[in-house]
């Protein structure tokens, strides 16, 4: 902490270190949540969006779109590692996270903002609203399903929707996919609505065996911005 706070004093004095000192306050914020200071955390992090907006931040000419991304996750990751989990604050972070990348024009973003709030209604049971996000998540990776056919349809029809499916070879995308797949089965499976769960987990099955895994083997993901 005491050398976070040197070095936003030396970034200060020194305007050609002025663009460190957004990481630099990102980086007090973070450790302060690690050292369950969660409200000086979040006064930081309110503190660090509203330069967003700002013509000269922090004495730079422009706050750079991955760094707001990254403060806006931040901001998020903390709202729901806090116990209870702060919804409010984890799903106003998300729209404002989704609005920064309509405006910046960043699809991949808006991608992760959709299946991100997916993930969590459905991690905090909220099903009256998951079907709602399952839409524009699916919508999002061009995914389109109809009701399973009847159960006296043959193995070769249903062998054909296998190979009528989306396949992915963006790995960003592909990583996407597959928690929206596993998702929409988990969703559907607890509505009791089997016929809508079953093209999805045939989708998601297809996609596994043809090891779509090995796109991201290490579990990291980039997403390409337009800046």
């Amino acid at each position: 902490m005491n050398a976070i706070g040197k070095g936003l004093l030396v970034a200060q004095k020194n305007n050609s270190l002025a663009v460190y000192k957004q990481e630099l306050t990102l980086t007090h914020a973070k450790l302060a949540h690690w050292q369950h200071n969660e409200k000086f955390s979040k006064s930081m992090l309110k503190r660090l969006t509203t330069t967003f907006t700002d013509t000269k931040p922090f004495g730079m000419t422009k706050t750079p779109p991955w760094f707001i991304y990254t403060t806006h996750l931040t901001a998020i990751s903390h709202a729901l590692s806090s116990n209870p989990p702060d919804l409010k604050d984890a799903f106003g972070g998300l729209q404002t996270l989704l609005s920064a990348a309509e405006l910046h024009r960043d699809p991949a973003v808006v991608l992760l903002t959709h299946v991100l709030r997916l993930r969590i209604l459905v991690d905090a049971a909220m099903w009256d609203n998951v079907q709602d996000s399952l839409s524009l998540a699916e919508s999002a990776l061009g995914l389109i399903y109809e009701d399973t056919p009847p159960p006296s349809s043959s193995k070769e029809e249903r062998g054909g929707e296998k190979e009528n499916c989306i396949v992915f070879e963006n790995a960003f995308e592909a990583s996407m996919a597959v928690h929206t797949l596993i998702l929409g089965v988990v969703y559907y499976t607890h509505v009791g609505q089997a016929s809508k769960a079953s093209p999805r987990l045939s989708h998601l099955h297809g996609l596994l065996d043809s090891d779509i895994l090995k796109l991201f083997p290490n579990g990291t993901l980039k997403a390409r911005l337009s800046m």
